[in-house]
């Protein structure tokens, strides 16, 4: 796992943390819930943000305070070490998504979610609208931030193929708040290859906050 080869927090920089977020501060945290393996030692420290706006916010505060982390989603293909992880692991745990986002009039039609809900959990919410185009996603684990850094797929189709744009929180200026800028990415941009995207092997500067797919009707398939 590649949170292994953070550095290891200073017992000041837990102290601040600590002192910035409470007892959602979470030392020695046990990993192995957080992943569909079950398996994994702690976490030096974890935070989990529930909403959109708390993940901006807690991005922006340990991007001031120059602390590494690794964002942690739904926890598929991630085996973590026995040992623990060093430094930070923020667990994405937002789950805004409902019929209300699902624009079916629109051309194409489309569903906006955040980027910690379940990417077969849209798949099958689109189904249940009368919406296709998602079928192959319903079996896949994780969320879809991760699907859209990754570029998951199956059976021949892959995030590439659905992505509309995403919104993303990228880095500013190193030790400035209020710096971070949200800008919106459209497909293209991300680079896609096989399992690849510009951003899975630079995750530093940038985290993923929604994603919209693109949808299609039965009859439109015709």
């Amino acid at each position: 796992m590649s949170e292994a080869r953070q550095h290891m927090l200073s017992v000041e920089a837990v102290a601040e943390l600590v002192k910035l977020f409470g007892k959602q501060a979470k030392l020695d945290e046990p990993l192995a819930r957080f992943t569909t393996a079950r398996l994994g030692g702690p976490a030096q420290i974890l935070l989990e943000a529930k909403t959109a706006h708390k993940l901006s916010v807690i991005v922006d505060y340990l991007w001031s305070l120059g602390i590494d982390f690794k964002v942690l989603g739904g926890g598929s293909n991630v085996l973590v070490s026995d040992t623990g992880v060093n430094g930070l692991i923020l667990l994405n745990r937002q789950r805004g998504i409902g019929a209300t986002d699902f624009s079916i009039d629109s051309t194409p039609p489309k569903v906006l979610a955040e980027s910690g809900v379940s990417f077969s959990l849209i798949a099958r919410r689109a189904a249940e609208q009368g919406l296709t185009g998602l079928e192959w996603a319903a079996g896949i684990p994780g969320t879809l931030g991760g699907a859209v850094v990754g570029n998951a797929g199956a059976h021949g189709r892959s995030m590439a193929d659905n992505l509309l744009y995403a919104d993303i929180l990228m880095r500013g200026k190193p030790n400035v708040r209020a710096n971070p800028e949200r800008v919106r990415w459209y497909v293209d941009q991300f680079q896609y290859a096989y399992r690849h995207s510009k951003l899975k092997h630079d995750t530093s500067g940038a985290v993923v906050l929604d994603a919209a797919l693109q949808l299609s009707t039965p009859h439109q398939n015709m």
